[in-house]
């Protein structure tokens, strides 16, 4: 999984859990919302600093944790926890929860993308 995490790091991150219909199995999309399940079986939390990395659809993911910089260039840690739809595989980021954002220095909106930054 780590040369997924890798790549996504080379491309603008966006955010997930705010409710859009992006989650559950491609087939049967289900809200991005507290409580459902994530790919590695951990509850989903929109307000914990987690993030979903594209990965093949048969990829098993185990969480790890990465060192991103903030906007004021401070330390935050983010458990990868999650898959993006494999479609976005060396096209998208890291999909990150409105708490990352927050943690990472940003106001989360639908529509937020950046570049992030490794410690």
């Amino acid at each position: 999984m780590l040369e997924f995490v890798e790549l996504a790091l080379t491309l603008p991150a966006t955010i997930y859990g705010l409710g859009e219909l992006r989650c559950g199995d491609v087939d049967k999309p289900a809200a991005c919302a507290e409580g459902a399940v994530t790919a590695s079986g951990e509850m989903f939390n929109p307000n914990a600093i987690t993030a979903a990395v594209p990965a093949p659809e048969r990829a098993i993911i185990r969480p790890i944790t990465i060192c991103l910089l903030s906007k004021d260039g401070k330390h935050v840690y983010v458990r990868i926890n999650d898959k993006a739809n494999s479609r976005w595989i060396g096209h998208r980021g890291l999909d990150l929860t409105p708490g990352a954002w927050e943690a990472l220095g940003y106001e989360p909106t639908r529509w937020h993308s950046a570049k992030l930054r490794r410690c």
